[in-house]
């Protein structure tokens, strides 16, 4: 009767030990499901950049001065959120475009123009007040050519924008800004810029630089097959131990 007993009492731990990794099992089998359902989800989300230079409208863009607005892409803006850093775990950018509000020429003359730049740094030109990032100004006397002229082929710029004022009316003016250029130029040392030469007076009610992000594209979800194959298997081990189960209670 003893042994009789005591067989009971192990056929009955093991029928519960296997019971408890049946369970498990199938607890197991469920949390892969979840996550193979929700692989190809990025936990980062699209965010949206938002910068303006000291002071807003750039000195009102006197035909006396040239400037450059310098641009530190590892700084914080105001919602917390760092470009560099975004740009560096994966993030690409989807859009960028500069917009100058309310701005008309003073007068419409021959060769009047705006020269507007991308740069990586600030050119090597004369400056009077010097501040990188930050807005630095430089002098040309009203001159009429482009200052930033060779930034190019420098290899520190991309040309935007030549514009020419069409009526003098207020107009809201955008230049949309190459999506590529100001990423290299942000994971080179996370400054970036914008230089700008009026050949007139411009005046204008402010500049803001706007740049959309979004995440990395996601990893591929899993194809339909592989899901059922991981979701089978585990069910055939399911079903495996519960027949062991069954044997041992006969």
């Amino acid at each position: 009767m003893e042994v009789k007993g005591v067989r009971r009492r192990i056929v009955s731990r093991l029928i519960g030990g296997e019971r408890i990794m049946c369970m498990n099992i199938r607890g197991l089998g469920v949390l892969l499901f979840v996550l193979l359902l929700f692989a190809g989800t990025s936990l980062v989300q699209a965010v949206t950049y938002e910068y303006k230079p000291v002071p807003r409208d750039l000195y009102d863009l006197d035909h006396w001065d040239y400037y450059a607005w310098g641009i530190d892409a590892r700084v914080a803006t105001e919602e917390g959120d760092v470009l560099a850093t975004d740009l560096a775990s994966g993030g690409v950018i989807d859009s960028a475009r500069l917009v100058i509000r309310s701005i008309n020429d003073w007068t419409q003359e021959d060769n009047d123009v705006l020269h507007i730049w991308l740069v990586d740094e600030l050119p090597d030109v004369p400056w009077w007040s010097e501040n990188w990032p930050g807005v630095s100004r430089g002098t040309d006397n009203q001159g009429t050519s482009d200052i930033f002229e060779g930034c190019d082929s420098a290899g520190i710029g991309t040309h935007l924008m030549d514009w020419t004022d069409p009526d003098r009316y207020r107009t809201n003016l955008t230049v949309n800004i190459p999506v590529a250029a100001v990423t290299s130029y942000i994971l080179n040392d996370g400054m970036f810029g914008l230089a700008l030469d009026p050949d007139c007076h411009y005046y204008n009610r402010g500049l803001k630089l706007t740049i959309n992000t979004s995440p990395s594209p996601p990893p591929a979800i899993p194809e339909p097959m592989t899901m059922i194959g991981v979701i089978t298997g585990v069910g055939a081990l399911s079903g495996y131990l519960r027949r062991r189960r069954n044997i041992g209670m006969q």
